[in-house]
């Protein structure tokens, strides 16, 4: 019978001649990532469980959906391109570590009472706090 090592070893003997490795298969990175070739599920699980989809993610999960006002505010999934808001507070900040500029962004409450960080593109602006604004995904 062949242990879990002996059958690792086995598969990488070629590819530890080929790279002259040192250490022992078992601490090397591809001991981990064939560990993951081997991770199939069973004839059993698959009839238990199936395979589950990928749910799609949305990038802005803002302009998703909708609220129904005469329906107790309710959210309804009403997607749009774009969304009206009002802006809440108008600023820059900096980007993480090797870049650095002044990256301007406005906090803005959308219709659908969502509040977000909206960048605003471009040179100059002239925005300020309670200006009326257009937000596209």
């Amino acid at each position: 019978m062949l242990h879990k090592h002996n059958l690792f070893s086995f598969a990488f003997s070629s590819f530890s001649l080929a790279f002259k490795c040192q250490l022992p298969i078992y601490t090397t990175r591809a001991f981990f990532f064939i560990t993951q070739l081997f991770r199939m599920p069973t004839i059993n699980q698959l009839v238990k469980t199936g395979r589950t989809k990928r749910k799609y993610k949305s990038k802005a999960p803002a302009l998703q959906y909708g609220i129904n006002k005469l329906d107790n505010n309710k959210k309804v999934a009403k997607a749009a391109p774009f969304k009206r808001g009002v802006c809440l507070k108008v600023s820059v900040m900096g980007p993480k570590k090797p870049n650095s500029a002044q990256r301007k962004f406005a906090k803005v409450r959308l219709s659908n009472g969502a509040e977000i960080l909206a960048y605003i593109p471009g040179e100059s602006h002239t925005l300020q706090e309670h200006s009326v604004v257009l937000v596209r995904g």
